[in-house]
């Protein structure tokens, strides 16, 4: 059976798995449209919303990382060693994304 299928399509009574496989590959699925009538849906995006929480975790995962590297370079100022990055060059990065951390949560708020 080769049958296409597209986004949209409706089946009454039942679908064929062939709809379901297409549905994997595609970035679909099957939605209950009414009493054994089904359609072939897109998987909706992110919201912007999400888009914006999601930027929002991954900064503060960075900036998680960049604690660790300030600690290093207190570590290595107290021992009177070279610290081994560059505490400047942190800064300045780490209060960038705390800029865009700010921005997006006033967007959301």
């Amino acid at each position: 059976m080769n049958e296409e299928f597209y986004i949209g399509q409706i089946f009454e009574g039942s679908y064929p798995p062939e709809a379901a496989y297409f549905c994997n590959a595609n970035n679909a699925f099957i939605d209950v449209i009414g009493e054994r009538r089904y359609e072939i849906k897109a998987v909706p995006g992110p919201t912007e919303e999400e888009i914006k929480r999601a930027r929002i975790a991954e900064l503060k995962g960075l900036l998680a990382q960049d604690d660790y590297r300030v600690r290093k370079c207190a570590e290595y100022n107290l021992l009177g060693l070279e610290p081994p990055y560059d505490i400047s060059e942190i800064h300045e990065r780490n209060e960038a994304w705390r800029a865009e951390i700010n921005e997006l949560e006033q967007q959301l708020s």
